[in-house]
């Protein structure tokens, strides 16, 4: 019996060592795959931190992950508004198009002047511009004398209304002498005008294109003609003609805009837009296609007038030249201040086409004192048209003369022959 007993007692000691064993095994492999788990989720970890850096640094899209076991549920995305970078143009696109333009039909000069007539009263080129010539009364054809046969009653009542009239005639004629002519209100002539006010359009739409350069919200240089001819630098600096004519230019409607746009189309460098070099190309080429100024607006040539009697020097024409494009311009601006006077007259050998040694004439007058005296009397000058005031002399040749550019003509009428006196042998 304690043989059997001890036996068993060693059968129960043995099943349970070995039930522990098992146990143990089971717990130790259980942490060997918790560690083993857990190794696995910090390296996952750590390889989702070192990709979401770098993707922040070089992309600039932005992906989120989400790591879940695979007994879960898949969570729902964040809700993040991610950043979309909008690229940065500097210019503007080329608006290329159907390649088939309108066919764009030339204003009429007739038109145009008798608008710029309205508008600002000014006068024809060429046409007398006085206003207090009196014309000179013409004696009447005298009746032929009565008859004989006429009673004497009658013919003495004729004789007395002829010497009347006769003797209101003479006081007309000593009337009309004693008028002073004062000369005519000074100005630029309509056809003067009328070439100006492109000029000016098309300079200030060269302005508006620099201006939007770096604006993200214009694409085309097409979009900045919508409005534009209303627009300040327009409508509150110059006078209502320009506007009038900027509606025309710019009608979309008849193809216009599309002949005015497509030169500032063509420009690649886009900080160069307004200056000479680009501008008078385009003034040039959009005014002479619209009909509303002639090449002699533009080029300035002295072989031209080899024909015409042209005595003048090369200095004298040349401020002449100047004196025309800044009454032009003066003629249609509002309003003229000291230092505006100054930068018209700095810009203005660039709105004309000189030779290499007039151009340098041209330049000797916009620098230093020169520079100084024409700007005053610039702006005396648009002081006196505000007034409208009356000269005998026109504005170009009062210029030239008092900078001493031009020499003051002779007037053969106040030349007095001399007296010679008769020789006799």
């Amino acid at each position: 019996f304690f043989t059997v007993s001890l036996l068993a007692v060693l059968l129960v000691q043995s099943d349970t060592t070995s039930f522990l064993e098992r146990q143990r095994q089971l717990a130790e492999e259980q942490w060997q795959r918790e560690l083993q788990s857990q190794s696995q989720s910090q390296e996952m970890i750590d390889e989702h931190t070192d990709h979401t850096s770098d993707t922040e640094q070089s992309s600039d899209s932005y992906e989120y992950y989400v790591y879940y076991y695979e007994d879960e549920d898949e969570p729902a995305a964040p809700a993040v508004d991610i950043p979309v970078r909008k690229e940065r143009i500097r210019g503007f696109k080329k608006n290329v198009g159907s390649g088939i333009h309108k066919t764009t039909v030339p204003f009429s000069m007739d038109q145009l002047v008798k608008d710029a007539i309205a508008a600002t009263k000014c006068v024809k080129r060429g046409e007398s511009v006085s206003q207090n010539n009196v014309p000179a009364v013409k004696p009447k054809p005298q009746p032929q004398s009565a008859s004989k046969s006429a009673t004497s009653s009658r013919s003495n009542y004729k004789q007395r209304q002829e010497e009347k009239r006769k003797e209101k005639e003479e006081q007309a004629v000593k009337k009309a002498a004693l008028v002073v002519d004062d000369g005519a209100v000074v100005g630029a002539d309509c056809e003067s005008q009328v070439c100006g006010a492109c000029k000016i359009i098309v300079e200030e739409f060269g302005r508006t294109v620099f201006e939007a350069i770096d604006n993200q919200d214009v694409e085309y240089i097409y979009d900045l003609a919508e409005g534009f001819c209303e627009g300040k630098d327009i409508a509150l600096r110059y006078h209502p003609l320009v506007g009038n004519f900027c509606s025309r230019l710019l009608n979309d409607i008849d193809g216009y805009r599309d002949m005015f746009v497509r030169p500032f189309e063509a420009d690649e460098q886009w900080d160069d837009v307004m200056s000479p070099v680009k501008s008078l190309p385009k003034k040039k080429k959009i005014c002479l296609a619209a009909g509303m100024c002639d090449r002699s607006q533009f080029e300035f040539d002295r072989t031209a007038n080899a024909l015409n009697a042209d005595d003048r020097t090369d200095t004298c024409y040349v401020c002449h030249a100047l004196a025309n494009d800044l009454e032009e311009r003066v003629s249609l601006t509002k309003k003229i201040t000291e230092g505006l006077a100054v930068d018209m007259v700095k810009q203005t050998c660039g709105h004309m086409e000189f030779s290499p040694s007039l151009a340098k004439e041209c330049q000797s007058m916009t620098t230093g004192a020169l520079l100084d005296e024409i700007a005053w009397i610039v702006k005396l000058h648009a002081e006196a048209l505000s007034r409208k005031e009356k000269s005998k002399q026109a504005f170009a040749d009062k210029l030239c003369e008092e900078v001493k550019l031009c020499e003051k003509p002779i007037d053969p009428s106040a030349v007095k022959e001399e007296e010679v006196e008769a020789v006799f042998w």
